[in-house]
């Protein structure tokens, strides 16, 4: 599953989208929560000097495995 989302500049993750992926409800979910969750902090300003002002595009990409 693959993930797009913006990390504001006061820290705040905005804009989660699911890009690919997402063949089980439950694991799109935990995918999710995990990226709603996650505290990243304020983004330093010398930093958001060079961002676009919205803040740090991110993406992650999560790979699930079935127990045998």
């Amino acid at each position: 599953m693959h993930v797009q989302f913006v990390v504001a500049p006061d820290g705040k993750i905005n804009g989660i989208k699911v890009i690919s992926g997402g063949t089980s409800e439950s694991f799109a979910n935990l995918c999710l929560q995990s990226i709603q969750e996650a505290k990243p902090g304020a983004i330093p300003e010398d930093v958001m000097a060079v961002l676009p002002p919205q803040g740090l595009p991110g993406d992650v990409s999560f790979t699930g495995f079935q127990n045998p």
